[in-house]
């Protein structure tokens, strides 16, 4: 996708994004998330002759991904009853009752 988009360095695309919370995203965090990436969502670029390329497009793409994954529990975090699986279900009720039968209930 961004061989048909206009690219920019990380510098120049820091100072075209808007701010965040009164604050310009940093080089840094494009960088991070390109690298590492958030919730499994990595923010697309290029390189061309050492130096790191991306567009604005792709930080949008990257933003619907986000939005997308973030209406999924996120890891490390737990789910409520609604959320769990047949077998999380299965599991649980089967948890429950070695739990009363060793209460004698």
């Amino acid at each position: 996708m961004l061989t048909t988009e206009q690219v920019f360095t990380f510098a120049e695309l820091a100072r075209r994004l808007p701010k965040v919370g009164g604050k310009k995203i940093h080089v840094s965090t494009l960088h991070r998330w390109c690298r590492k990436g958030v919730r499994g969502v990595l923010l697309e670029f290029r390189m061309l002759g050492g130096r790191i390329f991306t567009s604005v497009e792709a930080v949008d793409r990257f933003s619907k991904q986000l939005a997308e994954a973030r209406k999924w529990p996120i890891r490390g975090q737990r789910q409520r009853s609604s959320e769990r699986t047949p077998t999380q279900r299965e599991r649980d009720i089967a948890r429950a009752n070695r739990v009363l039968d060793r209460a004698g209930i």
